[in-house]
């Protein structure tokens, strides 16, 4: 795991969350010209958009466990940290996608944006994790 794949996760949830509102919509769309009756003058023509729209929410379908399976893969690295202030640190910042301003606050104490940077930045280095670009 690296820190550029950490990022990525609230953009990941965030995806995931269209994909399934694209493929409901697209669903909806098809269920609804089936039960209209909608068919237009020519047969073939119908029936090649119903395909095509089949294929394309096969393809959403795909990409969106392909999503799922890469945020599971990055809550299941952090579930896995030994240490719970590391922890709650990666999870603040990287699922929650909290500033590290935020994320100091959240952790209380006398933590400030720095040291809990620096945490995050000895943890990344300790565990040999690759830091983003």
């Amino acid at each position: 795991m690296d820190e550029k794949t950490l990022r990525q996760y609230v953009n990941l949830k965030k995806e995931t969350e269209d994909i399934k509102k694209r493929i409901f919509h697209l669903k909806n769309e098809v269920n609804k010209m089936r039960n209209d009756g909608i068919i237009s003058a020519d047969t073939n023509t119908y029936i090649e958009k119903q395909v095509l729209r089949a294929e394309y929410i096969d393809r959403l379908t795909d990409l969106e466990q392909k999503l799922i399976k890469k945020t599971v893969e990055i809550e299941n690295y952090i579930s896995a940290i030994p240490d719970s202030f590391i922890r709650q640190i990666i999870r603040y910042k990287y699922v929650d996608g909290m500033s590290w301003e935020r994320t100091a606050r959240k952790m209380g104490g006398y933590n400030t944006r720095d040291s809990i940077r620096m945490t995050a930045k000895r943890f990344f280095h300790k565990n040999n994790i690759k830091k983003s670009c």
